[in-house]
C-alpha cells in the first residue's frame, strides 16, 4: 500500500495551526523560506525569526520593519544591527517597547539613557539594576549622572617603576605620592563616546603639553567594571593648572591630591565632587 504523500497547508492553515500549537515543521516545511509567511508567523511567535535568511537578519531595513510590530524581533537581529545606537534610538522613537530588547551596554552610555529614560517609571524599570547607580532621577531634571557614586568606584592604576594601585580613599603614602599630584585625562571629553584613535591623538596632545612645561609623570588607567580611561599622572601640580588643563581638554572632571585630601573637582566650577575628608 502507497504512503499517502502530506498536502501542503495553505498559509492560513499554517498561521492557524501556529495560534493553535499545533504545528510541527515539517507541516510548515514548504512554507518556511516564504518571507511574507515568516512575517506574519512572526507575530504569533517570534521564534519563527530563527528561520529568517541569515542577510535579511544584517538588512536594517526588514528588521525594522519587524520591530515596528514585534519589538522583541530585535534579540534575532545580527549582532552589528545590535551594537548600533543610532539605530536603536530610532527604533524606540517609533516604539518605546524596544527599550527592552536593546544591548544593555547601551544603558552605560549617558547620551542613549538621557535620551530615551525620560520618567521615573522608565528609570525604576527598565535600567538593568547593576547600572541603576549611574545615575539619579530628577523630578525637575530628569536623568542626571550620579558623579560622586561613579568617582566613589573609581579605581586608578599608575604605571610607573611598578603598578600602582589606588582609589580617593587609599592614596599611597611613598614618593611621589606623598607630595600634591593629578590625574588627568583628554579621553571622551564631556563623556562623549570618541573613538579610540580620537582618544590617543587627544592624549598625545596632552601629553606634548606636559613634555613642555617640563612636568614629571607617568602613564596611568582610570576604570570603573569594564569602562577605563587612560590618563597621565601628574607630580608635583598646582590645583589651578591641573584644572587649566581638564578644562582645556574639555573634562568634566580632574583628580586631584593636595597632599592631605584626595578628590574629584568639577573643571568648569572648580568645586568639590567627591573628597577623602571634609574640606575645611
Amino acid at each position: 500500500m502507497k504512503r499517502q504523500k502530506m498536502l501542503s497547508p495553505t498559509k492560513e492553515e499554517a498561521l492557524q495551526s501556529i495560534r493553535n500549537g499545533t504545528y510541527s515543521e515539517t507541516y510548515l516545511k514548504s512554507l518556511l523560506s516564504d518571507i511574507d509567511f515568516l512575517e506574519e508567523a512572526m507575530k504569533i511567535d517570534i521564534e519563527f525569526l530563527k528561520y529568517t535568511p541569515h542577510e535579511l537578519r544584517n538588512d536594517k531595513q526588514y528588521i525594522a520593519k519587524l520591530v515596528s510590530s514585534v519589538p522583541s524581533a530585535l534579540l534575532f537581529a545580527s549582532d552589528s544591527i545590535r551594537k548600533d545606537k543610532e539605530f536603536a534610538l530610532a527604533l524606540i522613537e517609533e516604539n518605546e517597547d524596544v527599550l527592552d530588547y536593546v544591548k544593555k551596554e547601551f544603558f552605560t552610555d549617558t547620551d542613549f539613557v538621557k535620551k530615551t529614560i525620560n520618567n521615573r517609571f522608565k528609570f525604576r524599570f527598565i535600567i538593568p539594576d547593576e547600572y541603576k547607580y549611574l545615575y539619579i532621577f530628577d523630578e525637575s531634571d530628569g536623568i542626571k549622572i550620579n558623579y560622586p557614586e561613579i568617582y566613589a568606584r573609581t579605581r586608578f592604576t599608575v604605571f610607573a617603576d611598578e603598578e600602582i594601585n589606588f582609589d580617593y580613599l587609599t592614596i599611597p603614602t611613598d614618593v611621589p605620592f606623598n607630595k600634591p599630584f593629578s590625574i588627568v585625562t583628554a579621553w571622551n571629553p564631556m563623556d562623549m563616546k570618541v573613538t579610540i584613535g580620537g582618544n590617543i591623538e587627544r592624549n598625545k596632545a596632552l601629553q606634548d603639553i606636559l613634555y613642555v612645561r617640563n612636568h614629571q609623570f607617568d602613564t596611568a588607567k582610570g576604570y570603573l567594571s569594564e569602562h577605563f580611561e587612560i590618563s597621565f599622572c601628574i607630580y608635583d601640580i598646582s590645583f589651578e593648572e591641573a584644572i587649566e588643563l581638564g578644562e582645556h581638554f574639555n573634562q568634566y572632571s580632574i583628580f586631584y591630591f593636595d597632599g592631605t585630601i584626595a578628590g574629584y573637582y568639577n573643571t568648569e566650577t572648580k568645586k568639590t565632587i567627591l573628597v577623602s575628608a571634609q574640606e575645611e
